[in-house]
Order: C-alpha cells, then structure tokens, then sequence
C-alpha cells in the first residue's frame, strides 16, 4: 500500500548545470497530487503571501558536496527525503543516499537491483518506500532491499516507448500517483496499476494570442478538493480529473496562485 505525506519531499524538477554542487544550508539541514472547457469550479483557497525575513548569510552557513565526496554525479535531477531521514538524490548516473555525514550509492554496475542509472525523480512515502522513476525502465519502488515495478510498470513502460521519461512524481489523496511522461501527457497512477492519461492539449489557452508550446506541461500541484493546478508554457490550468474538466485561469491573476 503506498501511503504519502505531502510535505515529506522535496523534488529538483530542472536540471542542474554540468558541473552542479549540492548546496545545503546546515542551519537547517537535518540529516536525517472529448473533454469540455468551462470555469464553474468551487473557489480556489486563498493564496497566501509568505512573509519576507532577512536573513544575513555568511559563507561557513554552507557546505558544498561534490563527486569527489562520493556523490555519484554532480548532475542531479531530484531530490526526496524519506522518514527515516535520509536524502535521496537522483541523477544521469545512479542514485545517492546520503546521511549527512557519506554517500552510498546505487547504479545498474554496482547494483543491479537498480534498473536504470538514468534517475528522473523521485517520490518518499510514509512506509519508508522510495518511488524511482528510471528513463527507458519506468518507475520503481525502493522498500530498503530491492527495487521493485510498481504495478502497471509495464504499461508505463510502453508510454515511454518514442524515448520519453517520467517527472514530476506528486501524491494524490487517494493512494494515487501524478507524474508526466514527457512533456506531453499528464498521468494518474493507481495503486492497483490502472493508469489514465491526459494529453497536454488538454490545458491549452483558448486564446490564440497566448504564446508557448501547448504541448509542454511543466508540473502538477494537488488542491485539497481533489483537483490540480497543471501549469504549462501557456499559462496555469484547473483541472478535475473526476469530471475531466479543465478550466484556464486569468493570465493576471494565476500568478497569485503559484506564490
């Protein structure tokens, strides 16, 4: 049973430059979620404006860690904590796990409970499970020993047949996960395997003048009453996927939904 806590992780979306280092401020580092167009939606919560703090940084506030620490790679593409406290970082070459103090690492030639070196995100969950979406292999689940398909991987697996890779991994209230392949579909992963898929045309602007690639979605965010907020290069979209409803929110106002 996958069991999530939404605060839990904290996952890397884009990729960091070639010659990346981790940067963890030790101040607070513990080491250890045919279709129709419409806008009738219950209203969004209000966004909340973070407060703004000072904070003075001094250069000893950081430590940097590198390959040469025992990082597998210092290209990273994500990150997650699991609840026993260990951070996870997935990259071109494997995954490292680190706890603060080494890293221990995992790939296909020193391990081949691992699938894949080539790691696109990750996903913690509250059974101290590691989900580990692998590019050509699909996604996987770490409970400590092995590396194991989650169900439905094979199906997964032919979505990702034309070269694509998963990202994005977000829980859902109901045991579900959330994740594109690609950039251009947007996939709710079941429990018991079923899986469905929404095309990113789906969250496209009907007005012509907005530019950007309606085929590119960026990310996801799980709204309480079940529903999501799909942001894309076009804008920022409500999305029921119950009812399969989507509705674009104003270009001027979407913004204070993303703060």
């Amino acid at each position: 049973m996958w069991c999530f806590s939404k605060n839990i992780f904290h996952e890397v979306n884009t990729h960091w430059a070639k010659r990346i280092a981790i940067i963890l401020v030790l101040a607070g580092f513990a080491s250890p979620r045919g279709f129709a167009q419409q806008s009738e939606f219950p209203p969004l919560p209000a966004p909340v404006q973070a407060p703004v703090v000072d904070v003075a940084v001094d250069a000893d506030d950081f430590r940097i860690w590198t390959s040469e620490d025992g990082l597998i790679s210092n290209s990273i593409r994500a990150m997650a904590q699991t609840p026993d406290g260990y951070l996870w970082f997935g990259t071109h070459s494997g995954l490292s796990r680190f706890d603060g103090k080494r890293f221990v690492n995992f790939d296909p030639k020193s391990d081949p409970r691992l699938p894949g070196g080539n790691v696109s995100s990750l996903l913690a969950d509250d059974n101290n499970q590691l989900f580990v979406a692998v590019k050509g292999a699909g996604l996987f689940v770490y409970d400590g020993t092995a590396f194991n398909p989650v169900p439905g991987n094979d199906k997964l697996r032919e979505l990702m047949a034309d070269g694509d890779w998963i990202d994005g991994l977000q829980s859902g209230d109901d045991e579900s996960m959330w994740f594109r392949v690609g950039t251009s579909s947007l996939v709710r992963l079941h429990s018991d395997g079923r899986i469905e898929r929404w095309p990113a045309t789906l969250f496209a602007r009907p007005d012509s003048e907005v530019g950007g690639n309606p085929n590119w979605l960026t990310a996801t965010s799980p709204l309480p009453d079940g529903g999501l907020l799909v942001p894309s290069t076009q804008g920022l979209s409500r999305f029921q996927p119950d009812t399969g409803v989507s509705a674009s929110l104003p270009i001027n106002t979407a913004h204070k939904y993303i703060q």
